[in-house]
């Protein structure tokens, strides 16, 4: 009995040690890394507990204090690799753990749109077009007027209009993520192609006496040959005559841009001004030979006003620099000409194409 009482202290007080070198291991990790020095570890203990075994024989079993001291070893192990944070909660029964702040929720990260980064559109561009046209002008007749189906009747049988070209350039300012605005300066050509008429003879602005050749650009009116005299209500018959109109087309419109950064599609409309720039009559007399006159005009407007509608499509091929294709069609909203019996609506129907120069 005496030899249990020896052990029963040697064996409280190793584990009074060990409690003191596990709170002290909580506050430093120093000391957590360095052995224990009490009679558990080291040569000397392993002596100690070898002697007292060997004293009491079989009443003490060496294999259950060598389990022991394994698992105090464990638990030091694990309360050795556990974070500071963790053993600093583990002092105190009244810590509670601090929740950690989501970064989603605690900063203000942007998300980059995918549509938008797809998109890419320049903020200003720049694209010299070109383009070709057919045009096919909308004459209505004037309530008022006397003769306006007789008049209305003839331009539609006599006057065709051929395949014209447009050039020029067209800037684009981006508005917003698919929203652009468009304007720019382009020269149009609008031909008409007047088959053979007759004319009557009538006195013109300048009070003199000439031939009044009526088309849907306005009045004409053909000089005779020098040395005649015409008495009103003359005729004569024309031979084949073109009406050359040249105008300056002013755009300002919303384009709708989708699609990715390499191939863009757009939906456009918007409407313009169309400032003449110049007017032409090519006819001639068909009882005169050879006998060819530009002529007066009258009646017609110096611009008229038009809307637009259309979609294209953009192809980059480079960073700066992309194809264009348009097609578009055009309606005038007034009317080319004036104190006529019938108002002229150019229409065309046209297929640009251009460069789009990247600048920002």
């Amino acid at each position: 009995s005496n030899d249990l009482g020896v052990y029963s202290e040697s064996r409280s007080s190793r584990d009074k040690n060990l409690s003191s070198k596990k709170n002290r291991s909580n506050t430093s990790v120093e000391q957590n890394d360095a052995p224990a020095t009490g009679p558990t570890t080291g040569t000397e203990g392993k002596e100690n507990r070898s002697s007292k075994t060997n004293d009491l024989g079989k009443t003490v079993d060496e294999n259950s204090l060598m389990e022991h001291d394994a698992a105090i070893i464990d638990e030091r192990a694990m309360d050795r690799d556990l974070p500071s944070t963790e053993k600093k909660i583990g002092t105190s029964s009244n810590a509670l753990p601090k929740a950690i702040p989501s970064p989603s929720l605690s900063q203000n990260i942007p998300v980059k749109n995918k549509r938008d980064g797809n998109l890419d559109l320049p903020v200003f561009s720049i694209t010299p077009v070109i383009g070709v046209q057919s045009g096919n002008t909308k004459i209505t007749e004037k309530n008022n007027a006397w003769n306006s189906a007789k008049v209305k009747a003839d331009m539609e049988r006599t006057e065709h209009e051929p395949v014209t070209i447009s050039a020029g350039i067209l800037a684009d300012i981006r508005i917003s993520r698919n929203l652009t605005l468009q304007s720019g300066l382009i020269l149009q050509q609008h031909n008409i192609h007047i088959d053979p008429k007759t004319v009557w003879a009538a006195k013109s602005p300048d009070g003199k006496m000439k031939y009044k050749f009526d088309c849907t650009a306005g009045t004409y009116y053909i000089s005779p040959k020098q040395g005649t005299y015409l008495r009103p209500g003359d005729t004569a018959t024309t031979s084949y005559s073109t009406n050359e109109l040249n105008y300056l087309n002013i755009p300002l419109a919303l384009k709708w841009n989708f699609g990715s950064s390499k191939l863009q599609f757009f939906a456009i409309a918007g409407g313009g001004i169309n400032l003449l720039t110049r007017h032409d009559l090519e006819t001639g007399l068909a009882q005169v030979y050879n006998y060819n006159q530009e002529a007066q005009v009258t009646n017609l407007r110096s611009s008229y006003f038009n809307g637009m509608i259309g979609v294209g499509v953009n192809w980059r091929f480079s960073n700066k620099l992309s194809l264009n294709v348009n097609p578009q069609y055009q309606f005038a909203l007034t009317p080319m000409n004036e104190n006529m019996p019938v108002n002229a609506l150019p229409r065309t129907f046209s297929m640009q194409m251009g460069l789009q120069i990247k600048l920002r």
